[in-house]
C-alpha cells in the first residue's frame, strides 16, 4: 500500500495521523490528498467521524473543503458528524470559499442548514451557519425553506437561532410551539400498545425538557475548579477544542498530561492553589502556548516606561508559567540588545534580564524578523521539525518604528502567515499580540494603524492589538490581584472564538 493509501485508510478507521505522517506522504509523488478510493476522501472521513485533529491537519495540507462526495458537501457531513459536530462545522466554515447553501444531490436537495434542522442538531450549529451566511429563505426541491423546517420541529430550541430577535425574549410564540408539539406528540404516542397515561407522561416530559432548554438559553457553562487530576485533563482538552489547537495537540499528546500534572499538584497545595475558576482556566490555556515576549529597549524607554515594562513582563511571565512544565518558560527578546540566557526564563529570573539601561533605535519590524521569526518559526519550518507549543508573540513598545519602513512590522506578520501556510500549518498558527506602554502620540497612531490592519481578511485571527495603555491599566489594577490576572490574560492571550 502506498503512503497516501495508508493515510486514507488510517483516517477512515478514525486513527490519529500526525504532521510527520503527512510530510512523509507528500514525499511520495503518487500521493494525492483528495484521493477517494471508496468514494470519500480522507478529509471527508475525518469530517464524518468528527476527528478534529485529522481535520485540522488535512485542511492545513490543502485538502479540498469544497469537494462533494456521494451527493453531499463537506458542510452537510459536518452538521451530522459522529462526534464534535459543532467544532467540525466551525472548522469547515473557516474556509470562506465553502458554499454555505450547497444543495444535496438527492431530493429534497437540502442545504446544510436544512440538514442540521432535520437532524435536530445542536442549536449552536444552527447559529454558526446562520452567522456564516446560510440562507433561511432559499427553497429546496420540495419548496421548503429552513424556516419552514424549523417551524415544524418538535424541539423548538433547535430552531430558536432562526427566530426573529424581537420575538426571542418572548415566551408566547415558544410556549405555543410547546403546546402544539405536545399535542402532536400525544397523538403520536396514542396507539394500541401505548396507554394514554404513557403518552401524557412522554409529552409533558418533552415540554419540561424544552422549558429547561429555553430557560438555560445560550449562556456558556462557567468554568469550575477541578476536583481531580482527570478534571484538569478534561478542561485542557476542552480548551484545545475551543481554541482550534487540535492539530498541535492530538488527544494523546504528552504535554496534556504534563500540564494537568502541574496544575493538579499546585491546586492541591494551599499555598499555590488558584481560587478563581476563570483564572484557573486561563492558566491552563496559557500553558498551551509558547510565549515569546518581544521587548522595546530603545532609548525612549528609559525611566518609568522601562520600570513599567519590567514589572509587566515579570507578572506576565509568572502567569504564563503557572502550569507550564518546569522545563518550559517564556522566551524574552530585546529590540536592540543581544544577550544569551533568554530562553525558557521562569519566576524571579525574569526581572534580572532587565538589569541594563535601554538604548538604541526602534526598528520594530526588522527585529521581529531577525530576532523572533527566524529563530523561533522559520528555522523550525525549514528543518521540518515539530513545534513544542504554538508560538505566541507578545510585543511591547512605546514608540513608532524608526530607521525602517513603517510597514515592515505588519509585512513581517503577513509573511509569517504565508510561510506557515506553505509549510502546511494553518495561516494563524503563530499569533501576534501588540501592546503599548507610555502615551506617545505617534506610537498611538502606529498602533491604531495596526488595529485597522488586524481587521483585514489576511490578518483575521492572526493579529490582536490591545486598546489599553498597558502600563496605565496595569498600575490601576495592581492592588486587586485577581482582577489584574484576569485582565492580563485577556490582554496577552488570543481572543476566544
Amino acid at each position: 500500500m502506498s503512503i497516501g493509501g495508508s493515510i486514507h485508510e488510517r483516517v477512515s478507521r478514525n486513527e490519529e495521523i500526525t504532521r510527520g505522517d503527512l510530510r512523509k506522504a507528500r514525499s511520495d509523488p503518487s500521493f494525492q490528498i483528495d484521493d477517494a478510493p471508496d468514494g470519500y476522501s480522507a478529509l471527508a472521513w475525518a469530517v464524518m467521524l468528527g476527528n478534529l485533529t485529522n481535520i485540522s491537519l488535512l485542511k492545513s495540507s490543502k485538502a479540498n473543503t469544497r469537494a462533494r462526495y456521494k451527493d453531499q458537501s463537506l458542510l452537510h457531513m459536518a452538521v451530522t458528524a459522529k462526534e464534535n459536530a459543532f467544532e467540525v462545522v466551525k472548522l469547515i466554515l473557516k474556509d470562506e470559499s465553502v458554499d454555505r447553501n450547497a444543495r444535496e444531490g438527492r431530493r429534497p436537495n437540502d442545504t446544510p442548514l436544512m440538514t442540521a434542522l432535520r437532524n435536530q442538531a445542536d442549536p449552536r450549529i444552527i447559529d454558526a451557519l446562520k452567522k456564516a451566511g446560510a440562507s433561511e429563505t432559499v427553497k429546496n426541491s420540495n419548496g421548503e425553506t429552513a424556516k419552514d423546517i424549523a417551524n415544524g420541529l418538535i424541539s423548538p430550541s433547535i430552531g430558536a437561532p432562526l427566530e426573529d430577535p424581537e420575538n426571542q425574549g418572548s415566551i408566547g410564540p415558544t410556549l405555543a410551539k410547546f403546546i402544539i408539539s405536545a399535542v402532536l406528540l400525544l397523538f403520536a404516542y396514542c396507539k394500541p400498545w401505548k396507554t394514554l397515561k404513557d403518552a401524557l407522561a412522554a409529552a409533558f416530559k418533552q415540554i419540561n425538557n424544552e422549558i429547561g432548554k429555553a430557560n438555560a438559553g445560550d449562556k456558556p457553562q462557567k468554568p469550575q475548579l477541578p476536583s481531580s487530576y482527570q478534571d484538569c485533563v478534561d478542561s485542557i482538552k476542552k480548551i484545545i477544542k475551543d481554541m482550534g489547537l487540535d492539530d498541535s495537540y492530538p488527544p494523546d499528546h504528552p504535554l496534556i498530561d504534563d500540564i494537568a500534572d502541574e496544575a493538579w499538584e499546585r491546586q492541591k497545595d494551599a499555598g499555590t492553589k488558584t481560587e478563581d475558576p476563570g483564572e484557573f482556566n486561563e492558566k491552563l490555556r496559557s500553558a498551551l502556548y509558547q510565549p515569546i515576549i518581544y521587548c522595546d529597549d530603545s532609548g525612549s524607554m528609559e525611566g518609568n516606561r522601562w520600570t513599567a515594562q519590567t514589572d509587566l513582563v515579570e507578572d506576565i511571565g509568572v502567569l504564563m508559567n503557572s502550569f507550564a512544565p518546569e522545563n518550559m518558560g517564556v522566551h524574552i527578546r530585546f529590540l536592540n540588545r543581544n544577550d544569551g540566557g533568554l530562553d525558557n526564563v521562569r519566576g524571579s529570573d525574569i526581572r534580572g534580564k532587565f538589569n541594563f539601561k535601554p538604548n538604541g533605535s526602534t526598528k520594530l519590524g526588522t527585529g521581529l524578523n531577525e530576532k523572533i521569526l527566524k529563530p523561533f518559526v522559520y528555522n523550525i519550518l525549514d528543518k521540518e521539525e515539530d513545534f513544542k507549543r504554538p508560538p505566541l508573540i507578545i510585543t511591547i513598545t512605546d514608540g513608532e518604528p524608526n530607521e525602517e519602513d513603517q510597514n515592515t512590522f505588519a509585512n513581517g506578520i503577513s509573511t509569517c502567515s504565508q510561510k506557515c501556510s506553505a509549510a502546511y500549518y494553518s495561516p494563524d498558527f503563530v499569533r501576534f499580540l501588540v501592546n503599548q506602554v507610555g502615551d506617545d502620540a505617534k506610537a498611538a497612531l502606529f498602533l491604531d494603524g495596526l488595529q485597522n490592519i488586524s481587521k483585514e481578511k489576511k490578518y483575521k485571527d492572526l493579529l490582536h492589538v490591545t486598546s489599553d495603555k498597558l502600563d496605565q491599566k496595569y498600575y490601576e489594577l495592581r492592588k486587586n490581584k485577581r482582577e489584574l490576572n484576569l485582565w492580563l490574560f485577556e490582554t496577552i492571550l488570543p481572543p476566544r472564538p
